[in-house]
């Protein structure tokens, strides 16, 4: 059973891996802006929510696909 988990797992180990150092490079230079604390506070956010929609769009597909091909393994066997 794990070995049909293998990709995904392994797909969302990376993308997981490089969505916390992207975020730590984008944090880290927003923080280092000259910006008011306001605009900069709104950046962080908004640089969060794109490394959330990164992680969740790239991870999604392996899931999906994995799960498609299980249900499908399932409805053969039932029949």
């Amino acid at each position: 059973m794990l070995k049909r988990f293998k990709i995904p797992l392994i797909a969302t180990a990376v993308t997981f891996t490089l969505t916390v150092i992207f975020s730590v490079i984008m944090i880290t230079a927003i923080e280092n802006s000259s910006r008011s604390d306001r605009e900069r506070d709104l950046r962080i956010e908004k640089a969060g929510v794109a490394a959330a929609y990164f992680f969740l769009f790239t991870t999604t597909p392996f899931w999906l696909i994995t799960s498609f091909k299980i249900g499908a393994e399932r409805r053969r066997k039932s029949k």
